[in-house]
Order: structure tokens, then sequence, then C-alpha cells
């Protein structure tokens, strides 16, 4: 019998230790524990623990399989289908994501990290309304949810209220003061404020740009021309920042977005009235 008791050290965990493990982010030991429970019979639980190890350690493909397996089993298991929101999320798929999300609200409306995600999925697919609606409710479960925020913050840039965008996109920063994105935010939101100058300052400080921060840049790029198209004559300290905006700009962006923004430039020059300079950015 002491025999028997030693082969069975250490202990076997069960799921909800497994899922204590996880959240103390010991991934290869959940992994190997997860392993052994599921060589046994299989359970929607065991098996989106599974999904989230993997997806924790960078292995996408193998989190959506093991997914699907748990829906296989199980397509009301709300964890399961819960990550798979968040899975195809990732992959840009909004459509399938909204989908998704909206079964899991319907069963458990108090999910708040679905109502954060059904409230991106919608404003990435400019339904503004149903985005609007998903981020009341998020936001009434809670108030600071920084995800929910961010949609506010994405609902408010898309209807140009950009006087409202900016003490969301500072309110971000407050929360998360080392956060690019946050930061990033900030000077999209002072440059079509009318502060481009200060926009220019704290995009200084952000440069070089990776690639996912380059599409709100040329966002901000697009609307700010955009000015030009407005009746009456713009202010001449807007043009002063605005110029040192587009030229920092110009440097962020990739090649291809590069002569949009010189062109751009050009206008601004043009309309400090130095025709002869605003040649200079298309030379």
């Amino acid at each position: 019998a002491s025999s028997a008791a030693g082969a069975r050290t250490p202990r076997e965990l069960t799921l909800d230790e497994v899922e204590g493990l996880l959240g103390q982010g010991e991934l290869e030991r959940a992994r190997a524990e997860l392993e052994r429970i599921l060589t046994g019979v299989p359970s929607p639980r065991g098996l989106t623990l599974a999904a989230r190890v993997a997806l924790a350690e960078g292995r996408g493909d193998r989190a959506r399989g093991l997914a699907r397996q748990a829906l296989g089993l199980d397509p009301d298991y709300l964890p399961a289908r819960l990550l798979e929101g968040e899975l195809l999320s990732e992959q840009r798929s909004w459509g399938e994501v909204a989908q998704s999300l909206r079964r899991v609200v319907r069963q458990d409306p108090r999910s708040l990290r679905a109502w954060e995600l059904l409230a991106r999925a919608e404003l990435e697919r400019e339904r503004l309304p149903d985005a609007l609606a998903a981020l009341e409710r998020a936001l009434a479960l809670d108030a600071t949810s920084a995800p929910a925020l961010e949609v506010r913050y994405g609902l408010l840039m898309k209807l140009g209220r950009y006087d409202l965008a900016r003490p969301a996109a500072e309110g971000l920063l407050a929360a998360a003061p080392a956060n690019r994105a946050h930061r990033l935010r900030l000077v999209c939101a002072l440059a079509l404020d009318r502060e481009p100058g200060r926009a220019a300052e704290l995009l200084a400080e952000l440069l070089p740009l990776s690639g996912p921060e380059q599409e709100p840049a040329l966002a901000t790029l697009v609307r700010l021309s955009q000015q030009f198209d407005l009746p009456g004559p713009l202010d001449p300290a807007w043009l002063r920042g605005a110029e040192e905006l587009i030229a920092r700009l110009a440097l962020a962006l990739p090649g291809r977005a590069r002569p949009s923004a010189y062109v751009l430039l050009a206008h601004i020059v043009n309309a400090r009235g130095e025709a002869r300079r605003a040649l200079e950015p298309l030379a």
C-alpha cells in the first residue's frame, strides 16, 4: 500500500488547481497536467483551459483547435465561446466575433469581457449604434474597464468628437502612463482637436512607430487633410503646428504612405503663404 501511495506522488491536480496554475503563469506545469487529464475523457472545461495555455504560449492554431473541440462537445459552454471570440478578434474576423459574443451575452449578460469584445467588434464593423449599446453595458459593469474605455475613445473619434476623444485619451494614458498605444491615441486626438503642435511633440517621443502603430497615424493624416476641405481660412498657429506634425508623420509612415504626407505638407506650406517652399517636400 505504501508503494502504491508513493507512485501517486506528486499528487494529480484537479481542473480547479490547474486553472490556478494558469492564473499564476505556470504554463508548463499547467500544460503537463492538462495533457494528463485530457488523455482520459476530455471535457469542455479541460479543453478550454488547454486552449488558454496554448494561447498564452503563442500557439494560436493549437488554441483554436482545442476551442473548437470544446465547443464540439458543448456548443453552449460559455468559456469556450468567449475564448473563440478572443481568438477571432486576433484574426480581425469581426463579424464572426460579434456572432460568437452575442451568444455569450444572451446567456450571461454580466460577462464583462464579452461586452468589451462585442463593443470592439461592432466599432470595427462601423456599426456605431451597436458598438455604443455594447459599450454602455460594459461600462455599467465596470466603469474603469480599459478595453471599454478604448472603444469609447474610438467611437468618439469616428463620430468626429475630437473634443471628447482628447480627454478620453488623457484618461487612458493617466491610468497607464507607459502604454504606447494610449500615447498615440492622445497624439491623434490632439492633432484633430486643433493642437497639432503638441501632438508633434508627443509623436517625437514615440518614433519610430511599429507596424500596428502606423495605422492610426495614417488615419490621422487622412483626417488632417480633410481640414483643407472646410470653408474659410486656416488658423496660422494651427498651420505651424500641422506642418511640424506632418513632417514627423512623414518619417513615421511606411514608404507607400509618404507621398500623401509630402503632398499635404506642401498644401500646408502653401497655405502659410510660402509658395516657393511648398515645392520642397515634393522635390
